[in-house]
Order: structure tokens, then sequence, then C-alpha cells
């Protein structure tokens, strides 16, 4: 089995600072800090700038290829996790694939396009998806529900 949690914030970083709760009997756990999070300098923070789930969504899957071809972590038990933007990360990984067997996602963002309108944040999202919801797709291409609809 393999466990594996998502930081939140698109520019977060996960400290490695792992808890009893955080670990399971006989798992293999994957932290990491993908492409667009901090501790790597400016042009790996900016790395999924108008991409969201894109590239950061590679990093997530070329961690747990990794996982299984170390034979570290069991293809036919894996699962996913993580809260805030690590939930957001972790709701679209199993939009994009069936290989998680369980997922946990936690304060996550499912309509871009609501939370804009209603966060104290939006700045935020003018950075990480280049403009406001009426000036661009990249809004409706990273919307879990939208994302969800069309399945």
């Amino acid at each position: 089995m393999a466990a594996r949690h998502l930081h939140g914030n698109a520019d977060g970083l996960m400290d490695l600072q792992i808890g009893g709760s955080c670990s399971l009997p006989r798992a293999t756990s994957l932290f990491p800090n993908v492409r667009g999070s901090l501790g790597a300098g400016v042009d790996y923070i900016n790395a999924n700038t108008g991409d969201l789930g894109g590239i950061d969504y590679i990093d997530v899957i070329s961690g747990v290829d990794q996982l299984v071809a170390d034979g570290l972590a069991d293809p036919d038990r894996l699962g996913i996790g993580g809260y805030s933007y690590g939930g957001y990360l972790s709701s679209w990984a199993i939009t994009q694939t069936t290989r998680f067997k369980a997922a946990v996602s936690g304060g996550i963002i499912a309509d871009w396009v609501s939370f804009y309108g209603t966060t104290d944040i939006p700045h935020y999202l003018r950075v990480f998806l280049e403009a406001p919801p009426s000036l661009t797709n990249h809004w409706q291409e990273h919307d879990l529900q939208s994302t969800i609809q069309r399945r």
C-alpha cells in the first residue's frame, strides 16, 4: 500500500514533520513538493502558473510510478490525500486516473469561479490562473465541478 499526502497552497511546502497519524503500518508514504512548491527557486515555484493540476499532477504520478517501479508500493493498493490545494490536487488526480483505490480530500476548491468571487485572496488565483475568470478558459479547464460534469 502507498499513502500519499499533498500539501496545501499551490506554492506551499511539505515541511517533513511527520506525525504518527500520517503513516500507516506497512505502508509507503510519499510527501512530494511538486513543481509550484516553495524551496527550489523562482522558476520551480512558477512552473505550474496557469497549469494547476497539470505539471504538478504529472509530478504526483511520476512519484507514484517510481514507488511502484522500485517495489515500494503495490499498484493495486494506492491511496491519495491532501488538504487545501493538496485536497484539490488529490481530487483532480481521481478525475484523471483510476489508479487510486482511496482518496481523502479536505478543504478543496471545486469551483474556481465561485471561489474567486467569495475568497479573501482573489490575487492568489489571478497569479496562479493568470487572469480573472471572464478573461480565460484556464478556470474551467482546472475546475473540478466542470471536469466531473464532462465525464
